[in-house]
């Protein structure tokens, strides 16, 4: 069992942490990881012992430092922005530069979430090292062994990670581990959100994925997949979003980019195809439950944005396609 350890500082992102915790998760319900004994034990760890504050300002309760990490281990820094660590006082910080330099023999790879999760292995890097090296070997920190003897710490085993790359990265480490097969199966069985590289990679509209910024548009379009089966003229839409016809075209094309007609189609494509990837219902009532007039209306839309019919998607990106 490999062990996969999370420091988090004050102000981390939730969002990253819980979607690697996920990725490791849904890995340990894999059977053709389980099958090798080869699950993870995923621990969430603290200068102290207690809660930490995330960005979001939800605490998550964590576990002290241990003195050593103790076998192979994968580590991962969570932070938030640089003025962060600075919160945390000069003692804090120290400690947590002396512990991470301590550390380097034990941690197979690494990753650092945030400015601050970098600015912090930076520190380490530039505290701990000798004076003869202090203008150079920018690529690595020391520790000192039993003997008293200056140790090079590597840093080109830690990633930094950018928003949203934690899936990625965790998907990656379990490439590594048993193959790209394996995290190909294991993206396959998250509901959510999708990896960019591992993974069918189905059609997904950007309107349903990514939040507009503008709380109107979003409830407009949540409004939108609820409401499928119906029509959605452009007046029916403005009325939807009080205003009028012609500063509800204007405003949607601005926030958007696209006609509100084509936003319609974009939505009904994104709902078609998350159901064919996720049942075995007839492509029949899969067009009907969408809003398409009939499946001939279906696979026209699917040749026009797609270049290939609902059948084809289906047997690229079906059930059955990510169990082979």
């Amino acid at each position: 069992m490999h062990t996969v350890s999370l420091l988090l500082l004050p102000g981390f992102s939730l969002l990253e942490v819980s979607s690697a915790l996920a990725v490791f998760e849904t890995a340990n319900a894999t059977p053709e990881i389980a099958a090798r004994s080869g699950c993870y034990a995923v621990r969430l760890l603290a200068r102290e012992a207690g809660p930490v504050v995330s960005s979001s300002g939800v605490p998550v309760s964590a576990d002290a430092l241990p003195a050593r990490l103790g076998g192979t281990q994968t580590l991962v820094i969570a932070g938030g922005s640089a003025a962060s660590l600075g919160a945390l006082g000069a003692d804090p910080a120290r400690q947590l530069r002396q512990w991470l330099a301590r550390q380097h023999r034990q941690v197979h790879r690494g990753a650092a979430f945030g400015s601050a999760a970098l600015q912090l292995l930076s520190d380490a890097a530039a505290t701990s090292r000798p004076r003869h090296q202090a203008k150079g070997g920018a690529g690595a920190a020391v520790s000192r062994g039993h003997a008293g003897r200056a140790e090079p710490m590597p840093l080109s085993q830690w990633a930094a990670i950018d928003l949203d790359g934690a899936i990625d990265l965790a998907l990656s480490w379990i490439a590594q581990d048993h193959g790209r097969v394996c995290a190909q199966a294991v993206a396959a069985r998250m509901p959510g959100p999708r990896s960019r590289s591992y993974g069918p990679a189905g059609f997904r509209s950007g309107l349903i994925e990514q939040a507009s910024g503008d709380e109107r548009i979003d409830a407009l379009h949540l409004w939108i997949t609820k409401h499928l089966r119906e029509r959605f003229p452009v007046h029916r839409l403005a009325a939807q979003a009080l205003m009028s016809l012609r500063s509800f075209a204007r405003f949607y094309k601005q926030a958007t980019g696209v006609t509100p007609a084509r936003g319609v189609e974009q939505i009904r494509l994104d709902a078609a195809c998350r159901l064919i990837e996720t049942s075995v219902r007839p492509l029949k009532a899969i067009a009907a439950q969408c809003g398409y007039g009939s499946p001939e209306v279906m696979r026209r839309a699917f040749m026009r944005n797609l270049k290939m019919a609902p059948l084809e998607y289906r047997r690229r990106y079906g059930a059955a396609a990510r169990q082979r």
